[in-house]
């Protein structure tokens, strides 16, 4: 759970430590943490209910305040990565799961148990290529919500710059510059000019017209800044960021992951982890696959089983239980109650973990694993099938990496990870 504080200095850390299900307490990207694992939804929804919506937004910042310009940079980096980690976030699940479905069809046409003409598969098959294609459709309106402007106005203009690609092909311009299906970047730009684009409009427009003209004038003004100005700037650079990010890559697999899987924690520790989640969806959406995301996947297999280990050389029949249950959850991609709650807490089992994770990426990065999907860990296994050939040696490669990561992290933890004289 994570909250904007107008004076964190009121807060008691020790005491909501004490509450019941409460894991840890962190501050990054200038927010303050409250880690609680699976039930995080339900609390969040409690909460809402008791203060209401209106607390939703970021305090208004105080603008007579001197702020230092070091600090003042890295407050507004810090904004930025939350704006596009705040409006991906809430469609992670359903694009990890569109994106394990293509795999899925793809084993079906492998063995032959569809026909990739048949009207069944070409059903299922709008599945997964209808969430990608309306993509800005989805982002525009969840980005808009984070920005508190109109979502159903960004749903619309994500919806015409999607129609406008298919037309665009008529325009004497090259795709690169108008092709918006898939994009991401785009659209969440013209959430943030719409944010203050519709102030002003409100100021010109008399208020009996506005339920008419308002909405279809900000549409008008939205489309033109992003189709003729920025958008073709923004598209451009996502293709580069993507091709840097496979250059990299490129560079030397074998070392590129080791230092990702060696170092993903320690970005996690100072807040800086946030901006790989767009990095991986915009990969995902350009190229249709992600090297990067295969990794992050084998620090999310490292973390469960360093607490894994931890959760069998515990003696405490509750500690047990509650190690376990982080370690499933870890398996399962959501890593918040193992990294906070167990490995940062105790530093050889930090340690040893990205040791394990950094090893883990080391093969990872020489075996080429690639990933599909946005998800990973053990549960997102189906993200690393070939959504064109189906199971193959990327599949098989995934498996190795996986369980190595697995049981280097594990056998390290196990027998390093916890003194001798430990009483836990």
């Amino acid at each position: 759970m994570r909250f904007y504080l107008k004076d964190e200095s009121l807060t008691n850390k020790e005491e909501l430590k004490k509450i019941p299900k409460v894991i840890d307490v962190a501050k990054g990207g200038g927010q303050y943490q409250i880690v609680i694992g699976q039930e995080v939804t339900n609390v969040y929804d409690e909460i809402i209910k008791q203060i209401g919506t209106d607390h939703e937004k970021p305090p208004e910042e105080d603008k007579t305040k001197k702020v230092p310009f070091f600090q003042k940079v890295q407050r507004d980096f810090s904004r930025f990565l939350s704006v596009l980690t705040e409006s991906i976030a809430p469609l992670v699940g359903i694009l990890g799961g569109a994106g394990m479905f293509k795999g899925v069809l793809a084993i079906l046409l492998q063995f032959h148990i569809m026909e990739k003409s048949s009207g069944l598969y070409i059903t299922l098959n709008t599945i997964p290529k209808g969430v990608f294609y309306f993509l800005p459709v989805l982002l525009g309106y969840t980005s808009a919500k984070r920005l508190h402007s109109n979502p159903v106005i960004l749903a619309v203009v994500g919806a015409i710059l999607v129609y406008f690609s298919t037309v665009a092909a008529y325009l004497p311009f090259p795709a690169i510059m108008t092709n918006y299906v898939s994009s991401i970047f785009p659209i969440i730009f013209a959430a943030w000019v719409a944010k203050h684009l519709e102030r002003v409009l409100k100021k010109f427009i008399p208020r009996i017209l506005q339920t008419i003209f308002l909405p279809i004038i900000e549409i008008i003004i939205l489309l033109l800044l992003v189709i003729i100005i920025a958008g073709p700037i923004i598209l451009i650079a996502s293709y580069k960021l993507s091709d840097g990010v496979n250059t990299i890559y490129s560079w030397n697999p074998g070392i590129i992951g080791l230092l990702i899987d060696g170092l993903y924690q320690f970005l996690i520790t100072m807040g800086l982890h946030w901006i790989i989640i767009p990095i991986v969806v915009n990969d995902l959406a350009t190229n249709g696959h992600s090297y990067l995301n295969a990794l992050l996947s084998i620090t999310m297999v490292a973390q469960g089983g360093a607490v894994l280990a931890l959760a069998l050389r515990t003696h405490d029949k509750k500690s047990r239980q509650n190690t376990f249950k982080a370690s499933a959850s870890a398996f399962c991609g959501i890593t918040e109650s193992a990294l906070y709650g167990y490995i940062l807490k105790h530093q050889r089992i930090f340690i040893l973990s990205n040791i394990g994770s950094a090893i883990g990426g080391l093969i990872c990065g020489l075996l080429h694993v690639n990933n599909y999907a946005l998800t990973g860990s053990l549960v997102g296994i189906l993200s690393f099938v070939n959504p064109q050939a189906g199971f193959d040696t990327n599949f098989l490669n995934a498996i190795i990496a996986h369980l190595s990561t697995l049981l280097i992290t594990f056998v390290l933890v196990y027998i390093w990870g916890i003194k001798k004289n430990s009483n836990d």
